[in-house]
């Protein structure tokens, strides 16, 4: 944060130490939101989660920073089948080792504007000529969490020290199906699809050949392999803290849903009174 509500962007590279040094410095609190999906071309996963962070935290603590934010996610274990998930419980481990009192933030799968959760659906109703891909017969439970309850929880963390040195997860306030989630998108856009429902391995090798195609990554082998784990908070007696905790109502998927989804309705529909059912959508608690 700059001076008189002025942000001040500072450029940096994460391999420089000097550059780092000149961002942190004269900070108070540091927030790491440096992650990655998956590899890329300069950094390997490993490096982002784990090699950053560690470097991060270490140079915090010997600039006397109060406050180190590091944000992980959901599901992060050094045993998962995911490098994703793997790297990112190795990043909180090198954070806590470097700078103990660290604020370690899991938020759950992350919906917004422009977003890798919605817009991936959006993308293949649009444009996907191989029809709707859905993994693991849609079966994964997921806890989507809108942005914007991410964002006030980060900031919070700023003035409050009640989650120093500990961990906090955040999730939506429902669970759902992956399957019930592609249903909704399409209610609310009042497109139709063709669903589809590739095995693992073939998933792996559309994603291969995808990629090698297209000017982006549209979706990666870990990201598929990350649909096959359900998202499960950690239990209520071991000390996590949740929005709850921080007096946060986190905002539901179906009272948010319209404003993401409508983007993807045609044009002739877009005054069409919206579905009144979409809590139906939502698991049993």
């Amino acid at each position: 944060m700059g001076d008189l509500g002025q942000i001040v962007q500072l450029r940096f590279d994460v391999r420089n130490d000097e550059q780092l040094d000149s961002c942190v410095k004269h900070a108070d609190t540091v927030i790491n939101l440096i992650g990655r999906n998956y590899p890329s071309l300069n950094f390997t996963l490993q490096q982002t989660h784990v090699d950053i962070a560690r470097k991060l935290a270490k140079l915090s603590r010997e600039r006397g920073v109060s406050k180190f934010v590091h944000i992980s996610a959901l599901g992060a274990d050094v045993n998962s089948p995911s490098e994703f998930l793997r790297t990112k419980a190795l990043g909180e481990i090198a954070v806590r080792e470097e700078f103990p009192d660290a604020i370690i933030i899991r938020p759950s799968s992350v919906y917004g504007y422009e977003d890798r959760f919605w817009t991936r659906i959006g993308f293949y109703v649009r444009f996907g000529f191989l029809g709707m891909p859905v993994y693991n017969n849609g079966e994964t439970i997921t806890r989507p969490v809108y942005v914007g309850d991410v964002a006030k929880v980060i900031s919070k963390m700023v003035e409050d020290d009640s989650a120093i040195g500990k961990t906090v997860e955040l999730y939506g306030p429902y669970k759902y199906k992956q399957q019930r989630l592609v249903d909704l998108f399409l209610d609310v856009s009042k497109r139709d699809a063709f669903v589809w429902y590739p095995s693992k391995f073939v998933a792996k090798r559309i994603a291969d050949a995808l990629n090698m195609v297209l000017p982006f990554v549209q979706i990666s082998r870990d990201e598929i392999e990350r649909a096959y784990i359900d998202e499960v908070p950690s239990k209520k007696d071991s000390g996590v803290l949740t929005f709850e905790d921080l007096g946060i109502k986190p905002v539901s998927v179906e009272d948010s849903a319209y404003s993401f989804l409508s983007l993807y309705t045609p044009a002739s529909l877009q005054r069409h009174q919206v579905n009144k059912g979409l809590k139906l959508y939502r698991e049993a608690q």
